[in-house]
């Protein structure tokens, strides 16, 4: 699976989210700007393209509100 473009609003500390990622990508940034919230999006995302995406909400105790908006 390769995410062309990722268009995202209101998870965790990550305000608005509008990447079109490239074959490799390198996130750097200084403590709290998201670099790990970053990360558990694309896991979130994973998770629900796998159809798994229940099985991870369980596991993780919860899910808080968010937006979610799939192109």
């Amino acid at each position: 699976m390769k995410i062309l473009q990722l268009i995202f609003q209101g998870f965790r500390s990550l305000k608005q989210i509008d990447w079109a990622p490239n074959d490799l990508n390198v996130i750097i940034g200084p403590n709290g700007s998201g670099k790990s919230n970053l990360l558990r999006l694309l896991e979130l995302i994973t998770v629900s393209a796998q159809g798994n995406l229940g099985k991870h909400i369980q596991r993780s105790g919860g899910i808080e509100p968010c937006g979610f908006f799939f192109c």
